[in-house]
């Protein structure tokens, strides 16, 4: 992840429009979708425990 941190702000060249926001935004929008998948899979455990199912 870091590697891709530091790839992002050194190699990738401002956005046409967005300026350097374009940047932060190849970052966080993956990283927010990682966090949405965690949230729905915990969501889903969570629902099979206590219906007392096995997982």
């Amino acid at each position: 992840m870091s590697g891709v941190v530091i790839a992002s702000f050194i190699y990738m060249p401002a956005t046409q429009g967005l300026g350097e926001m374009g940047r932060i935004i190849v970052y966080h929008v993956p990283a927010a979708w990682v966090a949405v998948l965690a949230y729905l899979m915990a969501m889903e455990n969570s629902i099979h425990y206590l219906k007392g199912y096995p997982l």
